[in-house]
């Protein structure tokens, strides 16, 4: 049996950061996992995964904004 992310951590915390952290420990996996795929081969499927990484990337990035928009909201 195998906990999943979100059970372990909503065990600390509610709030955005702890979303923010599950999507990051999410990407974390998926470079280590597509930084595998790079060392076993070169071809045009590992272009096609770095461009979805990228994506990857911006999705973080406007969910991190998010996140502080909704924190800087409460403080309102």
């Amino acid at each position: 049996y195998y906990p999943s992310i979100s059970s372990e951590t909503n065990k600390f915390n509610q709030n955005g950061f702890v979303q923010q952290r599950q999507l990051l420990l999410k990407l974390i996996t998926l470079l280590y996992y597509f930084n595998i795929i790079n060392i076993v081969n070169q071809n045009g499927f590992v272009q096609q995964c770095q461009l979805l990484l990228k994506l990857l990337h911006y999705r973080v990035a406007s969910t991190q904004l998010t996140v502080t928009q909704q924190q800087e909201a409460r403080r309102a």
